[in-house]
């Protein structure tokens, strides 16, 4: 997946099985850029020119949003297999919401389970104890880990206004 504004020429004829598909990076683009790479059969090979911003980005976008990694660990993964990976500003303050947005999501996820199994235990013997708690204790979790994010936005925009 070449998420670089210049297009490379394909790959050589010894290559066939391989396919190159053109996505420059934008922020309207990213949807795409994820669909493509979680609809392939195989391992995909995400690259920009450089492979110092945009490549990175695509790739922390992807475990956030679809593996549903914190940016802690996504950025812990990526940063170890390529060490020069450094997202420009814009785009870290753009995975900051993309996580924000994510977390938002599980939270409203976890809290309608929360409220089906207590509306359950009312009507009925009370569910396995074991799953809400874990749930209790995922929901504890997340908001924490988005309260950080939130933080983290804040103190980029701050940041940036210098």
């Amino acid at each position: 997946l070449n998420v670089a504004e210049e297009f490379f020429p394909p790959p050589p004829p010894e290559f066939p099985s391989l396919h190159l598909k053109h996505c420059p990076l934008s922020p309207s683009a990213l949807p795409s850029l994820l669909s493509s790479i979680s609809s392939s059969s195989g391992s995909v090979l995400v690259h920009c020119g450089p492979g110092v911003s945009s490549a990175p980005f695509v790739v922390l976008s992807f475990l956030v949003s679809v593996y549903g990694w914190s940016l802690a660990d996504a950025w812990g993964h990526v940063s170890a297999r390529r060490k020069v990976s450094s997202p420009s500003p814009q785009l870290w303050e753009e995975l900051r919401r993309l996580s924000i947005s994510h977390l938002s999501s599980r939270v409203s996820s976890l809290e309608a389970e929360r409220a089906s199994l207590i509306a359950e235990r009312k009507e009925s013997p009370p569910p396995a104890p074991s799953r809400l708690e874990s749930i209790e204790a995922e929901l504890g979790r997340i908001r924490k880990e988005r309260s950080r994010a939130k933080i983290a936005l804040n103190e980029a925009k701050t940041m940036v206004n210098f």
